[in-house]
């Protein structure tokens, strides 16, 4: 209530500066077209009742660019948070071979992904579940990623039930993403509807790509508020086709840019 008294008020002073502002301007060239006699007291009022006019008028202006300015950097702000957040959560102990993470609002819960055999580069991995800091650790799966062969790509989980892992091949040439909805319990493979996609980046064109060969898909990021998932050529790309959740990864759809 108080908010929209406010904007009542701003929208109330911009009207009034505006009719002193288009009155003045109305009057001067009246004046204008009268005698002598009118031009010169006349003019002057009417010039300083301009002036008053726009400085009226520029306050509300300002005061709604300031406004909107300072939301703008606020949201940026936060979308940085949030990257940084899933960045940081992100532990990967080379010589123990684990990737862990744990919970932004509550640290005493994490996973973590193990080794548990490997052959020729590429290995298995089981997940594992803590609720007390990483004291104790606990199986949640023995097979996350459901038989397949690689090196884990990353492990993120927005809350206790919602996680996704990805997995890729040893030359960073493909990957998948893999979803639970359940604490880690199962897992469902990510696919991205690529059928839908109207437009291949700027870079297929020149490098002669085709929507096949986006199949490296990088782990789920925030982007205010909402998931998204970057299916690039390989590892190290980074333009590509950007698929957005709006329903924890249930479903997918490409992103449109405006």
């Amino acid at each position: 209530m108080i908010q929209f008294a406010g904007i009542a008020v701003l929208v109330l002073v911009l009207m009034v500066g505006l009719i002193i502002t288009m009155a003045s301007i109305i009057g001067y060239f009246i004046c204008c077209k009268r005698g002598t006699q009118y031009k010169l007291g006349n003019k002057i009022m009417l010039r300083t009742s301009f002036i008053i006019g726009i400085s009226i008028t520029s306050f509300p202006v300002m005061f709604f660019y300031m406004i909107t300015s300072n939301n703008r950097k606020q949201d940026e702000q936060a979308l940085i948070r949030e990257q940084q957040a899933m960045e940081e959560a992100n532990a990967y102990d080379e010589n123990n071979n684990i990737m862990e993470v744990f919970l932004e609002k509550d640290n005493m819960t994490g996973f973590r992904l193990i080794v548990t055999d490997s052959a020729a580069g590429s290995k298995y991995y089981e997940l594992e579940k803590t609720m007390d800091g990483g004291k104790n650790w606990t199986l949640a799966n023995a097979d996350p990623f459901d038989g397949r062969l690689g090196l884990a790509e990353g492990i993120e989980f927005l809350t206790k039930d919602n996680g996704y892992i990805g997995i890729t091949d040893t030359l960073g040439t493909y990957s998948q993403i893999y979803v639970t909805h359940d604490g880690g319990s199962t897992f469902s493979k990510i696919e991205l509807p690529m059928e839908l996609v109207k437009t291949l980046p700027e870079t297929a064109i020149e490098k002669g790509y085709t929507l096949s060969d986006y199949d490296y898909y990088e782990m789920p990021s925030m982007n205010y508020g909402k998931l998204e998932i970057n299916a690039v050529i390989d590892s190290s790309e980074t333009k590509g086709i950007v698929f957005v959740s709006e329903d924890d990864g249930e479903s997918w759809k490409p992103r449109i840019d405006e």
